[in-house]
């Protein structure tokens, strides 16, 4: 990273040390070393990823952008800050662009399903995570933003029952997107359609059928036309008829 890019970022992020204390290392992902940590400002436990090649990983900066803007839903992963720390000669690798977010206790909605009697969850079940995600979903909206990879490992259900939207990485802002970020198996006809020569805008009502698609799979264990190869597949949801609930018991 140069220089100026170096200044550009800490002008925009603050310094952790005032905020934020490292505790332990937690593992490795895409975006960088994950770590606990104490957020002073906010009293409480969270998780932090350092992110330190920020030039190859530029999409962090947009995923920022939109924590930011949606932050402080109660059915949306909470967000606690971004901040930028310098090179230090003493401990180099906490050198980049701390993100603080929730340190939650719980397990994703994927893996209830697949630890469940029959790989299916119960009606009542599916009908509350359901009701919750569609309230995150209203706060998106609100906000204009589109989250575009809304499945059943992007939906946490915490220790306490609670439901959250997670993982924000492939998200946009505005009304309207002919993003095709997303699983394929989970995105909508509309959205489908881009991967052509056309360019389609759509709204957050593909965010909608994402959720049947994830509704479907809680209820059936495997999401619609699992079995389809990729391309019979995405020629099955552009062109329907609309997947539906197989089991005689529903």
């Amino acid at each position: 990273m140069n220089n100026c890019q170096e200044n550009q970022l800490e002008v925009k992020f603050p310094t952790p040390r005032t905020y934020l204390q490292i505790l332990e290392p937690t593992g490795q992902d895409s975006y960088g070393m994950n770590y606990t940590g104490w957020h002073r400002k906010e009293q409480l436990d969270v998780s932090v990823t350092i992110v330190k090649d920020i030039e190859k990983r530029k999409d962090i900066l947009q995923e920022v952008e939109v924590l930011e803007l949606i932050r402080g839903h109660e059915n949306i992963i909470c967000y606690y800050g971004a901040y930028y720390q310098r090179a230090s000669v003493k401990k180099p690798h906490y050198e980049g662009l701390w993100i603080s977010m929730e340190r939650w206790n719980g397990v994703a909605v994927e893996d209830l399903i697949y630890t469940s009697e029959q790989y299916s969850l119960h009606e009542s079940w599916i009908a509350y995570i359901c009701k919750e995600v569609l309230k995150g979903l209203c706060h998106l909206e609100n906000k204009k933003v589109i989250h575009h990879d809304l499945r059943p490992q992007n939906i946490i259900l915490t220790t306490s029952a609670d439901v959250k939207i997670s993982d924000f990485s492939s998200a946009t802002i505005g009304e309207m997107s002919h993003s095709t970020s997303g699983r394929i198996p989970y995105l909508a006809p509309e959205v489908l359609a881009n991967f052509g020569k056309k360019t389609i805008w759509y709204n957050s009502k593909a965010d909608i059928w994402s959720l049947g698609i994830s509704a479907l799979q809680m209820a059936e264990g495997y999401y619609p036309f699992s079995r389809f190869p990729q391309q019979k597949l995405m020629k099955r949801i552009m062109h329907g008829p609309a997947p539906v609930l197989l089991w005689d018991k529903w």
